[in-house]
């Protein structure tokens, strides 16, 4: 493709806007303007206001400031991706949409939706994105979405699960795999953490869960090898999952902010830590 170096939006302020492949060729990657639905199909009424070759290794920049919905797998393995600029439009990011950044991008930040819309994920949006260090949620970000199975059919050992419905693969964890992630900005709204969000977070050291979280999914902190020190469960607290914090082995010692009563009411999975 032509050398570019950056992604931009600009164009389309105050427009509906999303980010997502070219129907005609999956490696050129465009933001359109005002989608529409037509015989059950995503119809764009313009072309794309900006457009990049996702194999061009000078793509680096991604200026999504003006973007409401980024589709799944969008910027998937972008390996020379370096800097994403989210704006206050922002409502929807899809499935794996930035999996697999894995060479460049060092923080990210979701912001604060402008009209106080949620703002909503897929599973596994930055799976795998190995150099990521550092990651700030902006208050309209309620849940960091897991992903499903059926309850209790997990190897806490193995990075496959299967279920009912076959094997399903640890690398549809939100931050699975991010070994390089030492520091998590929580936003004031975040309530679920969800299954496998934070698993082999290798580098993570320390989590302090925010009081509104009121659940953290089976997996959810496991492998993460190099938390240490205090754990303190949120006294907000509804559930916590199977193996919620296996072989996170440094963790000294777990404390609860709530009281006897509110403790005994949550809702446990098998051995969520050990």
């Amino acid at each position: 493709g032509a050398s570019l170096s950056s992604f931009s939006a600009n164009a389309l302020d105050n427009c509906t806007a999303f980010a997502g492949d070219n129907p005609n060729n999956s490696n050129i990657l465009g933001i359109w303007q005002d989608v529409v639905r037509q015989d059950g199909q995503d119809v764009a009424l313009l072309v794309p206001v900006s457009v990049v070759d996702k194999n061009d290794e000078n793509f680096i920049t991604a200026d999504l400031t003006t973007v409401h919905h980024i589709y799944k797998n969008a910027f998937k393995n972008c390996t020379t991706l370096e800097t994403i600029t989210y704006g206050g439009t922002l409502t929807e990011i899809g499935k794996n949409a930035f999996a697999g950044c894995s060479k460049a991008l060092t923080v990210v930040t979701i912001p604060t939706n402008k009209d106080e819309l949620e703002t909503e994920f897929g599973q596994g949006v930055f799976s795998g994105c190995s150099k990521l260090e550092t990651v700030t949620f902006g208050d309209t970000v309620k849940i960091i979405p897991g992903v499903e199975w059926v309850s209790g059919a997990m190897s806490y050992n193995s990075d496959r699960y299967n279920d009912s419905f076959g094997t399903i693969g640890a690398e549809n964890g939100f931050f699975y795999n991010c070994t390089s992630l030492k520091t998590i900005n929580w936003g004031k709204g975040i309530k679920t953490i969800g299954n496998i969000a934070f698993r082999n977070c290798s580098a993570l050291e320390s989590v302090a869960i925010p009081d509104t979280v009121t659940s953290i999914g089976d997996s959810a902190f496991a492998k993460c090898s190099g938390l240490s020190g205090d754990l303190t469960l949120p006294q907000g607290l509804k559930t916590i999952g199977s193996g919620a914090f296996q072989n996170c082995r440094k963790i000294a010692t777990v404390s609860y902010g709530g009281s006897i009563e509110e403790y005994a009411s949550i809702s446990f999975g098998n051995s969520y830590s050990d």
